[in-house]
This record gives structure tokens, C-alpha cells and sequence, in this order.
């Protein structure tokens, strides 16, 4: 079982523009992280530098102790990661969708967790159909599965609600839950703060490239929290 996932002192800039300022934190298991902010905060870049698809100017991300970028075959196990824009193969249904992440990740029975992943996303009776013929919500949905296929100890999920329906939300929340009942962690970004702030155990506010923000949900109510968002966007304008 994976100990924590730790960042520190992370730096990020893009053709001379900042764009993560000093981030540190840890991430202890069970815990979800959810992270918000406003447009340009820096929210994806720090996602895509914990999910190893962007490397830091400066700092280090760490897992059970070990630097990511050093570990590059254990990590790439230990992380699930569901990117804002889908990468979804059009022409391929959901089988072959979930085959091909399979195989990138040397998964060798992995048809009984296709079946299993696609019974729980509630796409089983559309599995080999073109992923073209889905709705965004259910291309989202079985985005999450590609990142959930290989069992992963922790999740960063990028705008998970995104396209999602009422129904498409009680299948992520039960999804996550269902994650976190197993002492595993995840770092969500979204902008839907009362479906984060109902999933989270820890919430970071994001303003200009740092953690302008940070709290415990059982120490700040909604409304709290809310203010504090909305102060942050304010004073960045």
C-alpha cells in the first residue's frame, strides 16, 4: 500500500510565464485532495506534473519515498489519470478502448476487469458500440474507466463531472467512494465545488500558481469554503 504521495517546493513556468509558485503538500492514503480555482490558477499543470506528463523547473514529487521520475515502471502503476480532454479512440468501442489501455499496462487477465470496469460505469449493454456513437457523459464515463482499469492507489482526476448527468455523478461518486473505502487517495480538480466538497477530506484553493487556500472540509463549512473561492477570484481580477 502505497504511504503518501508528497510534493515540494514544485515550480512550473511556461516561456518565461510562472505558473506553479512553490506548491508543497502531502497526500496521505484515503485522503481526497480537491482542488479549485479560478481560470489559468494552474490547476491542470499541477495535475499533469503529479501525473508525470509534465516534468517541473524546480522540486520534487515523491511516492512512498521514491521520486517519480526515478521510478518511472512503479509509478506508472500506482496512478490513474483522467485527463480533461477525454483521448478517447473514436472509432473504437469501449472494449477496445479498455483493451488497449489494458495492454499498455502489461495487464495480462484483464478481460474479466473490462467486463467488471463496464458493468459499474453502466456502458456494459453499450460495449461494442463506436465510442463516436456516445454522449459526452458516457465518453466521460468511460474515460474514468480507462483510468480506474488498471486498480490504481491513487487517482487524479482532471473535471470529472464534466458531461456528466445526475445519474453519470451517482456513478463517479459511487466509483470514488467505492476507491476510498479501500484506504486509497485521489486529487480532484473541479469547478462544481459542491460535488468536490462532498467527495473531499482536504480542499485547496489555487490563486495565481500557489495555494492561496487550504482546509480541512470537517474544520470549513460549505459556505466557508465558498467565500473564500470567491474572494480569491476577486482578488485576482
Amino acid at each position: 500500500m502505497i504511504v503518501s504521495l508528497q510534493a515540494h517546493h514544485l515550480e512550473k513556468s511556461f516561456q518565461n510565464r510562472p505558473v506553479i509558485r512553490d506548491i508543497s503538500f502531502v497526500l496521505h492514503p484515503g485522503e481526497f485532495l480537491v482542488i479549485s480555482g479560478g481560470n489559468g490558477a494552474g490547476k491542470t499543470t499541477l495535475l499533469r506534473l503529479l501525473a508525470k506528463l509534465v516534468k517541473p523547473d524546480a522540486g520534487t514529487i515523491s511516492i512512498d519515498g521514491q521520486d517519480i521520475w526515478e521510478e518511472s515502471d512503479a509509478v506508472r502503476y500506482t496512478l490513474g489519470f483522467l485527463s480533461h480532454q477525454i483521448y478517447l479512440y473514436d472509432d473504437l468501442n469501449a472494449v477496445e478502448n479498455l483493451r488497449f489501455t489494458a495492454r499498455l499496462f502489461g495487464m495480462e487477465e484483464y478481460h474479466s476487469r473490462i467486463t467488471e470496469v463496464l458493468q459499474q460505469l453502466h456502458l456494459y449493454h453499450r460495449q461494442y458500440d463506436p465510442v463516436k456513437t456516445y454522449s459526452r457523459g458516457m465518453q466521460q464515463r468511460l474515460a474514468l474507466g480507462r483510468a480506474i482499469l488498471h486498480d490504481p492507489d491513487i487517482l487524479i482526476l482532471d473535471e470529472p463531472f464534466t458531461g456528466l448527468d445526475e445519474a453519470g455523478v451517482e456513478i463517479l461518486d459511487t466509483l470514488v467512494r467505492d476507491h476510498q473505502r479501500q484506504n486509497k487517495s485521489a486529487i480532484i480538480v473541479s469547478h462544481n465545488l459542491r460535488a468536490g466538497y462532498d467527495l473531499a477530506d482536504t480542499l485547496y484553493i489555487l490563486g495565481k500558481g500557489t495555494i492561496a487556500f487550504r482546509g480541512e472540509k470537517t474544520q470549513v463549512s460549505f459556505e466557508e469554503y465558498h467565500s473564500a473561492y470567491r474572494g480569491i477570484l476577486e482578488s485576482e481580477t
